[in-house]
This record gives C-alpha cells, sequence and structure tokens, in this order.
C-alpha cells in the first residue's frame, strides 16, 4: 500500500517549496490574465463586446504565431537520440 506521507515529505525540501510555489502563482496570474483583461477592456468608455474580442484576439496572435514557428522549427531540425 502507498503511503501519501512520503509524498508529502518533498514539501520540506525549500528549493521544491519556492518551486511549487512560483509555478502556482505563476499559473493562477496566467489564468486570471483574461479575466482581468476583459473586466478592463469593457470598463472603457463606448467598449462592446466586438471590442473584447478584438482584443482577446489580438493577445492570441502571439502565442498561435510561435507555436507555428516551433513546429515548423522541430519538424525542419533533424531527429536526434
Amino acid at each position: 500500500m502507498h503511503s501519501y506521507r512520503s509524498d508529502l515529505s518533498l514539501l520540506r525540501d525549500r528549493r521544491f517549496a519556492l518551486l511549487l510555489s512560483a509555478r502556482t502563482i505563476s499559473i493562477l496570474g496566467s489564468s486570471f490574465t483574461p479575466v482581468a483583461l476583459a473586466f478592463g477592456v469593457l470598463d472603457l468608455p463606448g467598449a462592446t463586446a466586438r471590442t473584447l474580442s478584438v482584443v482577446l484576439a489580438a493577445q492570441a496572435v502571439p502565442l498561435v504565431r510561435s507555436s507555428w514557428s516551433a513546429g515548423c522549427w522541430r519538424i525542419a531540425s533533424p531527429a536526434t537520440g
């Protein structure tokens, strides 16, 4: 039978605890960004749902472009090991 207490002992390592907390804060921040952006854009005078969709699309363009570039680079690079 597996003891989960041995898994929790990993949190006693200061470096791991710092890494885990930093990753958790980073992921939460990245998750809240679209919500905060939506409230910020819709709070502007004259802003509509169309305005919000343009801003969110503009936010997604760099991600899509870098994903395509990374995919093309990976396909073009020779296979290793």
